[in-house]
């Protein structure tokens, strides 16, 4: 037996609800415009951060760019201008094998020093030490603290232990940078000299390195960075330690002997120049 269900005719089928037409939202905007500008506000706000976001991320990497550009630069003219005049050492020692056991030893050291001194910025003095005792420097204006001075015997342990490593090596040997006798920061190269297989004395060459740093533009330079160099046993002879803090890009300057670390972070002005590009890119430009 088959049960029918009757509908009622009297009660009409439900219809589903319509959606709000774009008529009624922009009847309910124009009668509350409060809700139309606080749309407005949010869409532009979340615009605005979206991109300030953006925009400082690429910053971020020019900025970088730069400055792995002006460290690779500043560190590769670093290394060349010690290198080079550290080559004067070279020069001198030759001169001495030569001519060290000569009466006119004197004579001779002064007329060739002259020469292989001339020319030179960031040298501060020549000297030959027979025995270890520094007797002949060039020029002896401004170094008349070093004549007579071994090194050998100095106070400072680690001078002592290089000078004793340059005589039983027999290769050039770095002391520094460290504050010199005379004044001043220094790095010092050192060579031993052996005529007929026996020790003679040393060479020596000092070099002033504000002077370097200024020429290769680190000390006093017009970058976005500031830098810091430190030895390959972790002495900052150069700048502040803390630069060693702020994730800076490093680069290594290899030398005759070791190396130095040379670091450079974000100064002053490369936080200026990214505000004010930050701020160009972002701010509405005032029309005329």
């Amino acid at each position: 037996m088959t049960t029918r269900v009757q509908q009622n005719p009297s009660r009409p089928p439900s219809k589903p609800l319509a959606p709000a037409s774009e008529s009624h939202i922009w009847l309910i905007l124009t009668r509350k415009p409060w809700i139309a500008a606080a749309i407005f506000l949010v869409v532009s706000l979340s615009i605005w951060w979206f991109g300030s976001q953006w925009y400082e991320e690429r910053l971020l990497l020019e900025q970088r760019a730069r400055a792995v550009s002006e460290l690779s630069a500043r560190g590769s003219a670093l290394s060349s201008a010690v290198s080079r005049r550290l080559a004067r050492l070279q020069g001198l020692y030759a001169f001495v094998l030569s001519e060290g056991d000569e009466p006119d030893f004197a004579d001779k050291f002064e007329l060739f020093a002259e020469d292989l001194y001339a020319g030179s910025r960031g040298i501060r003095n020549l000297a030959v030490a027979p025995q270890g005792e520094m007797q002949f420097v060039y020029p002896k204006e401004g170094n008349e603290m070093v004549l007579g001075y071994n090194p050998l015997l100095d106070h400072r342990p680690e001078i002592a232990a290089d000078v004793q490593r340059a005589i039983d090596t027999q290769q050039l040997i770095l002391s520094g940078p460290t504050e010199l006798l005379q004044g001043g920061l220094g790095l010092i190269a050192r060579q031993a000299v052996y005529l007929d297989r026996k020790y003679w004395g040393l060479v020596n060459l000092v070099l002033d390195v504000p002077t370097i740093l200024a020429e290769v533009g680190i000390e006093g330079g017009a970058g976005e960075l500031v830098y810091a160099i430190r030895s390959e046993y972790g002495h900052v002879f150069y700048g502040s330690p803390d630069i060693f803090d702020r994730s800076p890009i490093i680069t290594q300057i290899v030398l005759p002997e070791g190396h130095w670390e040379l670091a450079g972070a974000a100064g002053f002005l490369g936080c200026l120049l990214r505000i004010v590009h930050l701020n160009e890119a972002l701010l509405p430009t005032a029309g005329p």
